[in-house]
């Protein structure tokens, strides 16, 4: 499973409106606890839902640029601040940038879609695109299995991937 891709934001807002309906809801009548109650009652557990923390959803969403060239200058400082993260073990350096890179590849993929490339540059870059969410999706899945994380194992793809949309006019 693309763990960048699994994200819906549906269901982050479904969650915040089912928290919000039930707060408003319990603070409504008496002021005084129904009897044989307890406020575990009222809680709602993340992981009971299925959730954890890929579900979140950052409130600084990053701009995304307009142009292509832009867009591509920004999957590459996301790509060297991943790597560097990842080279000198730290995690939560990469962590970061290896969640909103899915939001680019996806805002990259629209911007392909709609631009006056020739079908085969739109191929080639979606191409690119579908390795780049590969390789990123494979060193998130590692990390969220804690597993150990070389760089290198990925390094080739994900540079090839990113010269082939920086060729792209």
């Amino acid at each position: 499973m693309n763990r960048l891709r699994s994200f819906q934001p549906t269901n982050f807002l479904t969650i915040c409106l089912t928290v919000c309906l039930t707060g408003g809801l319990s603070g409504c009548g008496s002021d005084r606890e129904p009897e044989n109650s307890t406020e575990s009652e009222n809680e709602i557990v993340a992981s009971d839902l299925g959730l954890d923390a890929d579900d979140l959803v950052f409130l600084e969403n990053s701009e995304m640029p307009n142009r292509l060239p832009d867009a591509v200058l920004m999957l590459e400082t996301m790509r060297d601040n991943i790597r560097d993260g990842l080279v000198n073990d730290d995690i939560d350096a990469a962590h970061g940038p290896l969640h909103e890179v899915g939001h680019l590849l996806e805002h990259l993929q629209k911007q392909v879609e709609n631009s006056d490339l020739d079908e085969n540059q739109k191929t080639a870059a979606n191409e690119a695109i579908e390795q780049l969410f590969d390789s990123f999706g494979s060193i998130d899945g590692l990390i969220h299995d804690d597993e150990p994380v070389d760089y290198s194992v990925h390094s080739d793809k994900i540079d090839s991937a990113i010269s082939t949309l920086s060729q792209l006019k």
